[in-house]
């Protein structure tokens, strides 16, 4: 089949099927645009790529996830996740409240400088953060981890939200208290208290789609599967698994343009970064041998902000039921309705 782009942005489609076999084709859209201070979605001349897997910042299962896939057969919800770096208040230079205003939604996260845990008095407290300079938005710096420290396996455990953290001790760890380092990103009602602590993992970022929450909707890929199912997906795998960040990043999908978003402790002078999420609507236009052609529109499904390049992309989804062979269609038209967001 052939793809006609009438836009300047990043379009692709892939053959899948759903939960229970049906043939679809999922058409991608990604538009990225500049960060300015105009506020001006204006297109930018280099387009990030759509994504056809997670990518990772190190090895995958080591490390977390540095951009999720731009793909799913199926939403429940939209999202925004923001990567890059975070920096201290200028006049504290050793924490700050990071926060993102998206339309009535409010996330806030508390960023340290590096701390370790120290005795005093007989009770374990958190030494006063050390100065820094920037801090990369990363699930390594918030808590989670994995404690192997037990000379025996069974006595091995992991923080299933957050496997590449900071801060997790096992129930029988041997880890050294002293001196242990403490999550840089953590929630201000949440914040340790105690090194036997486990808070939520606090980030901006995505979510591996091996931890939970995402995991716990992947399926049961047990023997009745495996005789009844294999090769389609488990009957109770749920599309919640496709949300790739935290539950307090999701909303309603599609989301809608229009909405304003503002970014604060994101800069080193901690000038609030702002925009305006374009209100544009790609559609595809499929020609095929055996009917008329269809149309078929795209829905925004994550707003990704990138606070260190100064770029931000959206991603918009739409997966249209194949009937017959793949073959039958032979050509996608993918074009913009809207407010122009282009030179």
């Amino acid at each position: 089949m052939d793809i006609k782009n009438h836009t300047p942005f990043q379009v692709d489609r892939m053959a899948m099927t759903d939960r229970d076999g049906h043939d679809l084709l999922v058409l991608v859209l990604k538009a990225t645009f500049a960060l300015n201070e105009e506020q001006t979605p204006l297109s930018t001349e280099e387009q990030q790529p759509i994504h056809l897997a997670d990518t990772y910042h190190g090895e995958p299962g080591e490390s977390s996830v540095e951009y999720a896939a731009d793909w799913a057969f199926d939403k429940r919800h939209a999202e925004f996740a923001v990567v890059g770096e975070a920096y201290p208040h200028p006049r504290l230079r050793r924490e700050n409240r990071l926060s993102v205003q998206f339309g009535d939604l409010e996330k806030t996260v508390h960023l340290f400088g590096k701390r370790v845990w120290k005795k005093s008095f007989g009770f374990w407290k958190p030494t006063d953060p050390e100065p820094f300079e920037s801090v990369p938005l990363r699930y390594e710096l918030a808590f989670g981890g994995t404690d192997r420290s037990h000379d025996e396996e069974k006595h091995h455990d992991w923080e299933n939200r957050n496997p590449v953290g900071t801060g997790f001790r096992a129930k029988y760890s041997r880890q050294p208290i002293e001196g242990a380092l403490l999550p840089q990103f953590e929630y201000p009602d949440q914040l340790l208290k105690s090194p036997d602590d486990r808070p939520e993992p606090a980030g901006f970022g995505f979510l591996a789609p091996n931890w939970q929450p995402r995991v716990d909707h992947a399926g049961t890929y047990d023997e009745r599967w495996q005789k009844e199912r294999l090769p389609l997906l488990p009957e109770d795998f749920s599309s919640e698994h496709f949300d790739a960040v935290a539950p307090n990043q999701l909303m309603p999908f599609p989301m809608e343009g229009g909405q304003s978003v503002v970014l604060t402790g994101f800069t080193a002078d901690n000038e609030p970064l702002a925009l305006t999420v374009p209100q544009f609507k790609p559609q595809c236009r499929l020609a095929r041998d055996s009917e008329d052609p269809s149309l078929c529109p795209l829905d925004l499904m994550r707003l990704t902000v990138n606070t260190q390049a100064r770029w931000y992309s959206l991603t918009y989804l739409a997966a249209f039921p194949v009937v017959g062979p793949y073959l039958d269609i032979t050509e996608l038209l993918f074009y913009c309705e809207g407010e122009r967001v282009w030179a």
